[in-house]
C-alpha cells in the first residue's frame, strides 16, 4: 500500500487530545495502517527530543506500532 493511499490524521495546535487519540485507534481498527501528521502550529518550538518521545506517547496510547516517521509524519499500523 502506498501512502498516499493511506488515511490521514492531522495533529493541530490542541494536540493529542482524547479525542484525537480515540479518533486514530479508530482507524488503525479500520485501516490497519494510517498516516499522522503533526502540524507546525503543534509541533513548533518543541525539542528534537520532545517530538521523539511525542511520536512514542501516541503509538502507545493508540497501540500502533511506529512503521515510518519521516519530519513531522509517522506511519503507524496496527
Amino acid at each position: 500500500m502506498e501512502n498516499k493511499e493511506l488515511h490521514t490524521v492531522n495533529i493541530g495546535k490542541n494536540g493529542l487530545t482524547e479525542g484525537t487519540v480515540k479518533e486514530i485507534m479508530f482507524a488503525l481498527k479500520i485501516k490497519k495502517t494510517i498516516k499522522v501528521k503533526f502540524l507546525k502550529s503543534f509541533i513548533a518550538g518543541k525539542s528534537h527530543q520532545e517530538k521523539k518521545q511525542l511520536f512514542h506517547e501516541l503509538a502507545e496510547r493508540t497501540a500502533g506500532k511506529i512503521e515510518k516517521q519521516v519530519g513531522f509524519v509517522l506511519v503507524l499500523k496496527k
